[in-house]
């Protein structure tokens, strides 16, 4: 599943140094260059494509049993923290 990552126009901002403000929806990053941004070494980066897969399998299942909202919250914010957005 791509990702597209596109700074507001005049933007600085790469992957490891997003403002809230340069946060774009989902279609709009490359998830590869982010991670790649983020997690230069390619062991590191596998272990949090792994945590990654495993936190939105985690989170879908959560959903769907209706988990209180704080738990799917830490959740969450563990996944922006892997993605450099927290």
């Amino acid at each position: 599943m791509p990702f597209n990552y596109a700074p507001s126009a005049g933007s600085t901002s790469t992957p490891q140094g997003l403002a809230r403000e340069d946060v774009r929806p989902p279609s709009h990053w490359d998830l590869d260059q982010v991670l790649g941004g983020l997690y230069p070494d390619d062991r590191q980066r596998g272990a949090v494509v792994a945590e990654l897969e495993t936190l939105t399998y985690l989170h879908q299942s959560l959903v769907q049993q209706r988990t209180p909202a704080d738990r799917i919250a830490r959740l969450e914010q563990r996944i922006f923290q892997l993605l450099g957005v927290a």
